[in-house]
């Protein structure tokens, strides 16, 4: 991650956090503010408009990351598509990253639980009763 010195002057600014991280609305106006991937605001530049991001407190991107998880299950959920499983993947390791785990480590913890209860290849719907 580079430096807040080498930040574009727009990334350097803070405010009051946002009630909710990935789209809290601004007090007063219609502006929200969501977590995006590392490469929008250069995206956005490129269309010849300024993007204003900040960077989040730790807490914040926590929180994000968790509301992010949930926007892409979402969008996932409407439209059944590759690039929004990948979506999720990606949060998902933002957010084992986040908690001092490696892909690796993710890959291991997976690994452990299919070995223990299997996956869900065989398709089974259990009827639960209270």
């Amino acid at each position: 991650m580079p430096s807040p010195d080498n930040r574009p002057s727009e990334i350097r600014g803070t405010h009051e956090p946002p009630l909710r991280p990935d789209m809290a609305e601004s007090e007063g106006s219609n502006e929200m503010e969501k977590l995006v991937r590392d490469g929008i605001p250069e995206i956005i530049r490129a269309t010849g408009r300024r993007p204003v991001v900040r960077v989040a407190s730790d807490a914040e991107y926590r929180e994000a990351l968790r509301m992010k998880l949930l926007e892409e299950t979402q969008e996932y959920l409407h439209a059944e598509d590759l690039g929004e499983l990948a979506d999720i993947v990606e949060v998902v390791f933002a957010l084992a990253t986040d908690l001092g785990y490696s892909a690796g480590d993710l890959e291991a913890a997976r690994l452990s639980k299919y070995q223990r209860n299997g996956g869900f290849r065989q398709r089974y719907l259990w009827t639960v009763d209270d």
